[in-house]
């Protein structure tokens, strides 16, 4: 462990700011629903002018509100599809609502296409160590983007889809990355206003689940997205020998706790919470994100009147990551770095060897999917091309023959696994995507080393666990929600220490203290030399608080 001087917790405002602090954040807000609610509303009028908003309104917000990037980006994500389900009673069809469901994405590639100009026009003020993770990071995308090629061939949909699933978290750990370099941002106040409206939603729906549907028009958008198994007179059949009937549409989130076949009074039945993106598990990898972020980095109180919300979306994943993230940041600050992420790598084995053992023998859907993508990269170890396999890539999803599956001991494609839908897809080069995510959580946990940073060791813990459970959900990597929305958090959190180590290292009034001793055991546990003063540093650094 180094004797440095520990950095603070992530940016947080002076005390004689948090009137002015309060009032940017709620600014912040007013202007992300805008631009998150005008261009569902302008669709029902006219597609093309509300993909014409999105450009405009990212642009400004890059340009004018930069400060609100952050805000921006995770409203488009978290919020938009309670504005889908408000607008889906002019529908009939959900296949019409799907393209509403695409305007956070053309949000977020915008405001990362502004972004990325800047860094581009400004690339040698940054940090050698920001400007090497940028450009492992595009080498990362071009590699990808050579399967997507291929793909486009052969199913031009399916491509699309997973291009966007494997290549939103890079694009979103750059955005953020050069954000935090670039300025200060109040991540945790952000981060605890944000959660403090998911809870708003997460437990009006919790308490008040037909006044929150009929608020949103909930039932009307669930019904639509349900239509066909409503009338599957296959899945009628297979419910009735179960002994359920369902009779509306938000009876097909009903699942037994945790999925886990617990003994007697746990084994009971639970009307999993959907949140304001109409989905438990991407909700619940949301919720975990946010409460251990919270409870890290300062907030914890918000974080643990989350935690029953979390515990209703009855998601084992986003509950294992939670936990791990907590366990591995009380380890990291009594027994330093390399004995907690030693400890974490432990658990992590075990936990992926007895999920695939236990699965295997009870035929889980998700370890049937795995099997079947190992088993197609092992066949054809370049890869399928992008597109080829994955949930999203089937058909009907419901129409597959699980019983069959287990019988053979493992399924015949690539589903429910996100690493097997990557090995499938992509084959050896797989494993230079998650070997990039590896190595941003060892550049977190070297700087934690060097720093102690509380969000340091959120950023390395979570990205390692969230690693593990790709073994056993395909929503850990390719739902915004999860691993876009952590990758979000490490590269602001990776930005943000890089820029305040840089900017001690220069420091007029600490030439050569403890802190000059900090950022030279920064360099040499990245391995580069100390850069040249960027020009981005004589901006003063506004609102930080003095190191105690």
């Amino acid at each position: 462990m180094s004797n440095a001087r520990p950095l603070p917790r992530t940016d947080h405002p002076k005390a004689e700011t948090q009137t002015q602090a309060i009032t940017q954040l709620g600014a912040g807000l007013a202007l992300a629903f805008i631009v998150t609610a005008a261009p569902v509303l302008l669709h029902v009028i006219s597609q093309p002018v509300a993909i014409l908003f999105c450009i405009a309104a990212a642009a400004l917000v890059v340009r004018v509100f930069q400060e609100h990037i952050l805000t921006v980006v995770l409203t488009a994500n978290i919020f938009q599809n309670v504005f889908v389900s408000l607008v889906s009673p002019n529908f009939t069809d959900f296949s019409d609502i799907e393209p509403l469901k695409s305007y956070n994405f053309i949000t977020t590639i915008c405001v990362w296409a502004g972004v990325a100009l800047q860094f581009v026009w400004r690339r040698e003020s940054y940090s050698p160590l920001v400007r090497r993770m940028i450009l492992v990071s595009i080498v990362v995308l071009g590699l990808v983007g050579l399967y997507f090629a291929a793909g486009l061939a052969i199913n031009s949909r399916n491509a699309i889809i997973y291009m966007r699933n494997i290549g939103l978290p890079v694009l979103m750990f750059q955005l953020f990355l050069v954000v935090g370099a670039e300025r200060r941002v109040d991540l945790p106040s952000i981060v605890a206003a944000v959660l403090g409206l998911t809870l708003l939603c997460g437990y009006m729906e919790l308490a008040f689940t037909d006044t929150w549907l009929t608020l949103t028009n909930g039932w009307t958008y669930n019904t639509l997205n349900a239509a066909k198994r409503l009338v599957d007179m296959q899945e009628i059949q297979a419910n009735a020998k179960e002994g359920r009937v369902i009779t509306n549409a938000i009876e097909y989130s009903q699942s037994k706790f945790l999925n886990l076949g617990l003994p007697g009074a746990f084994d009971f039945m639970v009307a999993r919470l959907q949140g304001p993106n109409f989905h438990p598990i991407s909700f619940g990898y949301l919720l975990a994100t946010l409460i251990a972020f919270s409870i890290i980095d300062g907030y914890a109180p918000i974080g643990f009147l989350a935690v029953p919300l979390l515990l209703a979306t009855s998601a084992k994943g986003p509950l294992a990551l939670l936990l791990a993230s907590l366990g591995v940041y009380w380890l990291a600050r009594r027994v330093g770095a390399r004995r907690a992420v030693a400890a974490l790598a432990l658990v992590l084995c075990a936990y992926a060897v007895i999920g695939v053992v236990s699965g295997r023998s009870s035929g889980d859907y998700h370890v049937l999917g795995l099997l079947g993508g190992l088993n197609g990269f092992l066949k054809f170890p370049v890869g399928h091309t992008l597109g080829d396999g994955g949930n999203l890539s089937v058909p009907d999803f419901n129409a597959i023959d699980w019983s069959k599956f287990q019988q053979d001991g493992a399924a015949s494609l690539a589903v429910e696994s996100a690493v097997g839908v990557l090995f499938f897809q992509l084959g050896v080069a797989a494993a230079a995507v998650l070997a990039f995510y590896v190595w941003i959580a060892r550049i977190a946990w070297r700087l934690f080393d060097a720093t102690h940073a509380p969000a340091l060791a959120f950023a390395g813990g979570a990205t390692l666990t969230l690693l593990v459970n790709g073994l056993f959900q395909e929503e850990a990597y390719f739902s915004p929600l999860s691993l876009g929305l952590l990758m979000s958090f490490v590269g602001l959190v990776l930005g943000s220490v890089d820029r305040e180590i840089v900017a001690r290292r220069f420091a007029r009034a600490q030439p050569a203290g403890k802190l000059a001793r900090a950022s030279l055991h920064h360099d040499a546990a990245l391995g580069f030399a100390p850069p040249s003063p960027p020009g981005r540093v004589k901006r003063p650094l506004a609102s930080r608080p003095k190191p105690t």
